[in-house]
């Protein structure tokens, strides 16, 4: 009856607009969940979200930062009352139905799991569970599948939900809902320098909540104290209350510090971190410390292990339920280190390197980054992919299999790219080799497409995909387990957001080649680093191979040209993503390259003939000049005639001192000239486009 109240108050509300996405958070008070959810938010906030805070603040450090990404509405007073709760439920649930197509976001608050089963049942309803063991798991548990996703920050947590499923006989399925998405800190790109000082400089920050146990905090203060142990504690928080009185002359209390710089500040001053807790997920403060290089030194709790080494990175310690000894090996490795100063500053490195490999963010980042971009149409519908892999293909069965099996084996999530196979009108069993993988790919799809030619492949797969990016890959290629992962990495985090994404393409050989063969005949490679490609090789683009682009550039220019393109994958004088990508680079010449993006890309016997590479140099060179239309009498025409005869000339005198072996060499030199003499003899076409 009360909730139904709430409802109704709800009803008799002016009308406003209703956003997509809500929160339910607890607190605005500076902690590490809470900057967790100021980030989340942050990710929401093309949406407009609308926040509900259900519990009373220690402080309002974070208010202003949720406040700028979101409208803010504070439930408090209302909620630690049971009658007034249940209508607070009900206003609540009228909100959010009011929706058309709502997501909703909660973490640690139990108010949400009473609100849930009066949400419509086309509500895509998420929760975070920051750790284990503090209650939120059991009140969640009997609405396991009412969740469309669950969030956890760390792989203990994933396995402790695991095993409680597995202990409630839950329905196999549920697993797959859960994902671990761990958290992100500012790593410097540089380790801060240390500078080296009498006394240790032991750091704690965090909350006095009882699970910290931040009073042993003091207790090893008093006892580095009494052993003789020059070290300085320096505590960062509210945290006065949370340890003993006596504790208090051997500690520094700094209070909460809202300044980010100030809290840098004191990582770069620290040596040691100390956490005592007795349940964690993965605290942010232990990745915050290693980014800064300071070495933490823990309870093995939660999923700290899963990122700290024991005496490689930091300190861990098991069996802490007993308190005094405890304090004894916290105190103990404060000694070992204000001893072992060779060993203090390895781990300080050893620390620093583990932070600037794994705590960038950037896997955060993309998952709530798509979460709230591709909102699912209704409950329990996957996120539509966010990368779309076209594979053209024509009669090619077996080397297809060894494509999609690489496409199988990708690090990146499956929900978030999917896998388009073009059949370009096979007659072999390529239908059942792409049907084959469904199982392992779970976004495959198998499109038939009745116009011959690569150019008509490649567009049908764009118009197919339902991503924001399409990569292309051929099916005589094979990707790196990181394919996937790298382009939506660099579509998503580089800086300008580049419009086309591509990579090294390496010889995948059929048989051993010839002793004069090297791999740089069969190798695309624009550099070993990585970068923007830069005039004049930039607008020619990436080879078709191994290429990406923001579906919407391909919209905009209409994709590939079909007067271009191999007909049946047999011809030697493609050029459609040349002609594709010098469009696209006169409009947007923003082209990321990254060698680390390599595919293997099939070399049969017959490439590493001496007359399949000139034939192949001097189609590519025709191709170039169809392309750009040149004509006898034009200034390009006139430079490449000039290169040839150069080339001609100086080949003798090269060939008495060559870089390679001498007929590696000669080839390589025909081969260019070939190109030279193709470009100069290619003709505009006759027909129109």
């Amino acid at each position: 009856m009360l909730v139904h109240l709430g409802t109704l108050l709800y009803r008799l509300r002016p009308s406003s607009r209703v956003p997509e996405v809500f929160f339910l958070f607890p607190f605005f008070h500076v902690g590490g969940a809470e900057r967790v959810h100021a980030e989340i938010i942050k990710e929401a906030a093309p949406r407009s979200p609308l926040v509900f805070i259900t519990h009373r603040s220690q402080g309002d450090a974070l208010r202003e930062t949720f406040a700028e990404n979101a409208r803010i509405v504070e439930l408090s007073r209302w909620t630690g009352n049971p009658v007034s709760a249940a209508v607070v439920v009900g206003y609540l649930a009228a909100v959010i139905n009011s929706s058309t197509r709502p997501l909703v976001f909660s973490s640690n608050t139990p108010l949400f799991y009473t609100l849930l089963p009066y949400l419509k049942e086309d509500a895509f309803v998420v929760d975070l569970i920051h750790a284990f063991g503090g209650g939120i798991e059991s009140i969640s548990l009997p609405l396991a599948a009412r969740l469309d996703r669950r969030i956890v920050i760390d792989y203990h947590t994933f396995e402790d939900l695991n095993r409680q499923y597995a202990d409630c006989n839950m329905p196999d399925d549920l697993l797959k809902r859960i994902d671990v998405v761990e958290n992100g800190v500012a790593v410097p790109v540089v380790k801060p320098e240390r500078v080296a000082t009498e006394p240790l400089r032991v750091l704690y920050v965090g909350r006095g909540t009882e699970e910290k146990r931040v009073h042993l905090v003091g207790r090893i203060a008093r006892l580095c104290h009494e052993l003789g142990v020059p070290a300085d504690f320096t505590l960062v928080g509210a945290l006065m209350h949370a340890v003993d009185l006596a504790d208090h002359p051997y500690c520094r209390f700094t209070g909460e510090l809202q300044d980010p710089e100030a809290v840098a500040a004191v990582y770069r001053a620290s040596d040691i971190l100390l956490l005592t807790s007795e349940r964690e997920g993965f605290p942010m403060v232990v990745m915050e410390a290693m980014a800064n290089g300071v070495v933490p030194a823990t309870t093995d709790v939660g999923g700290i292990s899963h990122h700290l080494r024991d005496g490689e990175n930091g300190f861990l310690l098991g069996d802490c339920r007993d308190e005094d000894d405890l304090v004894r090996r916290f105190a103990a490795i404060v000694e070992r280190l204000h001893q072992d100063r060779p060993l203090l500053h390895r781990l300080s490195d050893a620390a620093y390197a583990h932070a600037a490999a794994n705590f960038s963010g950037k896997g955060f980042e993309s998952y709530y980054g798509k979460l709230f971009a591709t909102l699912p149409a209704v409950a329990g519908e996957p996120m539509r992919p966010l990368l779309s892999v076209v594979v053209c293909t024509y009669n090619r069965e077996a080397l297809l299999r060894h494509c999609l099996q690489s496409l199988a084996g990708q690090t990146l999530d499956k929900e978030r790219y999917e896998v388009l196979v073009i059949d370009n009108n096979s007659t072999d069993g390529t239908r059942t080799v792409a049907s084959s993988f469904a199982p392992r790919i779970p976004n495959l799809r198998l499109v038939l497409e009745p116009r011959q030619g690569v150019s008509h492949a490649r567009n049908r797969g764009w118009r197919e995909a339902q991503g924001e990016l399409v990569a292309y890959i051929d099916d005589d290629a094979q990707a790196c387990p990181e394919w996937c992962e790298r382009i939506v990495a660099a579509f998503t985090t580089m800086s300008p957001r580049p419009v086309a994404v591509g990579g090294e393409i390496r010889p995948w050989y059929e048989a051993t080649p010839p002793s004069w063969f090297c791999d740089d005949f069969e190798l695309r490679s624009w550099g070993k680093g990585a970068g923007f490609l830069k005039p004049p090789r930039a607008k020619h683009g990436f080879s078709g191979a191994n290429m990406a682009f923001a579906k919407s550039a391909l919209e905009e220019l209409g994709g590939f040209s079909p007067r271009y393109g191999c007909a049946t994958g047999e011809s030697t004088g493609p050029g459609e993503e040349t002609d594709f990508a010098q469009r696209l680079y006169s409009k947007h010449p923003l082209f990321w390259y990254d060698p680390a993006i390599f595919v293997r890309h099939w070399t049969p016997a017959r490439f590493t003939t001496v007359s399949f590479i000139l034939r192949r140099s001097y189609n590519s060179g025709r191709s170039l000049a169809v392309m750009q239309g040149r004509r006898i009498c034009s200034a390009s025409y006139l430079m490449a005639f000039s290169a040839a005869l150069f080339l001609m000339a100086a080949t003798p005198f090269a060939l008495l001192r060559p870089s390679r072996p001498l007929k590696t060499e000669m080839v390589r030199r025909a081969e260019d000239l070939a190109g030279r003499v193709g470009y100069l003899l290619g003709r505009a076409p006759k027909t129109k486009n």
